[in-house]
C-alpha cells in the first residue's frame, strides 16, 4: 500500500526503498492500520511539505486521508520502547565509537493559547528570549558531521507537573517523567541510554552547563563532558562554605547567599 502511494505521489525513484528500510519498525505496532500509517506519516514528514501539521503533510504523500493519519496520531495509542530501541541500535552500528559524541540539547515550539500540552511562559533559544512555547528535550548521537537523534521528550514546566488534573486532561501518557528540570530529564536520558549507544563525550549548551548538580552528576556516572558556561559564571574550591547575609532592616531579605 505505502509503495504505492509513494508511486503515486510522485516522489523521487530513491523512496521506492522507504518500505524496505522502514519495516523493521512495523513490529512495535500492534494493529494493522498502525502499521500502514506510522510508515505513511514518517514519510511525510520527510517530504517537501511546506508545513508538517497534518493537512499539509498528508496532501504530499496521502491525499484524502489527513483523518486517518490524525487518528494515528492523537488517538491510537503505541508504546515508543521499542521505536527506540531500535532507533539507538541503528545509530550505535552507523555512528558509535570512542569518536562519537552525545548531544544534549533543546527545541521549542512557539505557541499561542494555553491548551497545548506543556506549553508555558519559558525561555526559547530559537526566540531568544522568554515567549510562549513548547520545549523538548533532545539527545542527539554525533560523529564528524553525522547527527542521529535518540530521543525527544517533551519538557513539562512547573504549572503542567505540579498539576496532575491538567495533565490527565490534556492526555499526556502516565508514564511521563514529570520531572520540573529540564537537567533531570537529561540525566534520565542518558542513564536509559547506557549499554545501547556507545560515546565518547557528552555535549552541552551552557542551559545546562551552568548548573552545577548536572556537571556532578556527569561525573558521578564516570563520563567525560563538555559543557558552555556563562561569560559570569564563578567557580570555587569544593570545600568553600557561604556564610548568610545578615538580615537588613531595609529592603527585600535576600533568598541566596553572595559571596565577595
Amino acid at each position: 500500500m505505502l509503495a504505492f502511494l509513494l508511486k503515486r505521489s510522485g516522489y523521487p525513484r530513491w523512496t521506492r526503498h522507504y518500505p524496505t528500510w522502514f519495516s523493521p519498525f512495523l513490529t512495535c505496532f500492534r494493529h494493522q492500520a498502525q502499521r500502514l500509517w506510522a510508515p505513511t506519516y514518517v514519510q511525510g514528514l520527510c517530504s517537501a511539505a511546506h508545513r508538517k501539521s497534518m493537512q499539509p503533510l498528508a496532501d504530499q504523500v496521502a491525499p484524502g486521508t489527513y483523518d486517518r493519519i490524525q487518528h494515528f496520531i492523537t488517538d491510537s495509542p503505541w508504546s515508543v520502547q521499542g521505536l527506540e530501541r531500535l532507533i539507538a541500535d541503528r545509530a550505535q552500528h552507523l555512528l558509535g565509537g570512542k569518536d562519537a559524541v552525545l548531544i544534549i540539547d533543546d527545541t521549542c515550539l512557539t505557541k499561542f493559547g494555553s491548551d497545548s500540552v506543556g506549553v508555558g511562559r519559558q525561555y526559547s533559544g530559537q526566540a531568544g528570549k522568554i515567549t510562549n512555547c513548547q520545549c523538548l528535550v533532545s539527545v542527539t548521537l554525533a560523529r564528524d558531521e553525522i547527527p542521529i537523534p535518540l530521543r525527544l521528550r517533551l519538557f513539562l514546566p512547573s504549572e503542567w507537573s505540579s498539576n496532575p488534573e491538567r495533565c490527565v486532561g490534556a492526555g499526556v501518557p502516565v508514564e511521563h517523567p514529570l520531572q520540573s528540570t529540564k537537567w533531570k530529564m537529561a540525566l534520565r536520558e542518558i542513564d536509559e541510554l547506557r549499554g545501547t549507544v556507545e560515546y565518547g563525550m557528552v555535549l552541552a549548551d551552557a542551559g545546562y552547563g551552568v548548573n552545577a548538580a548536572f556537571r556532578q552528576a556527569l561525573m558521578e556516572r564516570g563520563l567525560s563532558w563538555s559543557v558552555g558556561t556563562i561569560k559570569t559564571q564563578r567557580v570555587y574550591p569544593a570545600n568553600v562554605r557561604l556564610i548568610p547575609i545578615p538580615m537588613s532592616f531595609r529592603g527585600r531579605p535576600p533568598k541566596h547567599p553572595t559571596p565577595p
